[in-house]
């Protein structure tokens, strides 16, 4: 690799990490202004929509929710971190190796499981609301929309693991032949 490849690599991943870094903090911002907003919880019961705001909510009953609800955007702060990490391997010209493979990896099952999440936020809140008495019937869930998007993009960079794995152990073995 040149010099100006380096220092390209470099800038990008500067800038990359700067935009990682805005990106959480809007997110955790974000969520975090929620829980504190009048923003309605709805949900279809019957086909019928339910609303009630957040503030309506019973403190306990609220932290509750807010986990569940957030559950999800800890996976993205996890496939954010994986890819500031790769960029801190990047950035040092470190490439095709094993680390690589396991950021790919990561932020892979970081976006299946929110997939898996998005899919799983109804039924949880719908059990628990039910539980506590603040509805009376279970929502109406949809099993059949998950988040096609982002299992496609997380099976994707399993995929792409793997082939950096593969590179880094062929890497590996041609270095030890002599």
């Amino acid at each position: 690799m040149n010099k100006n490849d380096s220092t390209y690599i470099r800038q990008l991943t500067f800038w990359l990490r700067f935009l990682i870094l805005a990106a959480s903090i809007m997110t955790v911002a974000e969520d975090t202004l929620s829980f504190f907003t009048d923003k309605p919880i709805a949900l279809f019961i019957d086909d019928t929509l339910w609303t009630k705001p957040i503030s309506s909510f019973a403190i306990q009953d609220r932290l509750v929710l807010f986990g569940i609800l957030n559950v999800k955007t800890m996976m993205w702060l996890i496939a954010l971190y994986q890819i500031w990490k790769l960029c801190q391997l990047y950035r040092h010209t470190i490439f095709f190796t094993v680390q690589n493979a396991r950021c790919f990896a990561n932020i892979g099952r970081a976006l299946v499981g929110m997939a898996v999440l998005d899919t799983l936020i109804v039924p949880l809140c719908g059990v628990f609301m039910k539980s506590q008495g603040i509805i009376a019937k279970m929502p109406d869930i949809n099993i059949f929309m998950p988040e096609i998007d982002l299992l496609a993009a997380g099976i994707f960079f399993g995929l792409v693991s793997k082939i950096m794995e593969r590179a880094a152990v062929m890497r590996e073995e041609a270095d030890f032949t002599i």
